[in-house]
């Protein structure tokens, strides 16, 4: 594999030029003053696929079903609650006082 040293200047000025010699299987060391902060390399296959093939694994797995048909739009409910009910329920539930920040 080959390698190329390039300075955070360089790298920030022409990226989109980097990340294709990432692709065609470069390694890139990143410099800052000459001493290396960082790499750019193709993943590893250490990160989790995309969700459509793990969700596509799952339905081969008969773990998942897929919907049947096309989306449907729900009526709009008749039942109408003040706004802020969800919360001040959740908050409730959670034993947590109304408007407590996250």
């Amino acid at each position: 594999m080959k390698t190329k040293a390039v300075k955070t200047k360089q790298l920030r000025d022409n990226l989109s030029s980097y990340l294709r010699e990432v692709r065609a299987g470069v390694r890139i060391l990143v410099l800052d003053r000459d001493e290396v902060v960082a790499e750019l390399h193709e993943p590893s296959g250490l990160y989790p696929a995309p969700l459509s093939s793990m969700a596509e694994e799952l339905v081969r797995q008969a773990k998942l079903i897929p919907a049947r048909g096309e989306a449907v739009e729900c009526p709009e409910s008749p039942v109408k609650l003040p706004a802020g009910s969800a919360t001040r329920y959740l908050d409730a539930d959670r034993d947590e006082p109304y408007g407590a920040v996250r």
